[in-house]
């Protein structure tokens, strides 16, 4: 992966809009509500689902994009593509990266959190 885990610039606007205590409970949001997205779309397609996977792709990569988690948003958006033209394959590949990316976002966002804002 040589993409970037997190593009500062969206937190940076982020802390800029509604300041540190903001940022702190929408990254405590995520933590809490991310893996469980993971879930639901690992279910989903063990389902046959791939709208329900669709759907959660697209909500994660909303998600993701409003935090510049960068790597995340690019692989769920490319899930929400891939489960769209009903192309399960793609989808069983990128899946287990799709929570390799959560995870390493959320350690990002964690270690950001833990600095002093940056706002320009």
């Amino acid at each position: 992966m040589t993409q970037a885990i997190l593009d500062g610039v969206a937190l940076r606007r982020l802390h800029k809009f509604g300041g540190e205590r903001l940022v702190h409970g929408m990254i405590d949001l995520f933590a809490e509500h991310g893996p469980a997205r993971i879930d639901n779309a690992r279910s989903a397609f063990s389902r046959g689902d791939l709208y329900e996977v669709q759907r959660t792709a697209h909500s994660l990569k909303s998600t993701a994009a409003n935090f510049g988690a960068t790597w995340l948003s690019d692989l769920a958006r490319r899930i929400e593509y891939a489960a769209a033209d009903q192309d399960r394959t793609a989808v069983e590949i990128m899946l287990p990266e799709l929570e390799t990316a959560l995870h390493q976002s959320l350690s990002a966002l964690q270690r950001e959190r833990s600095q002093p804002a940056q706002v320009a």
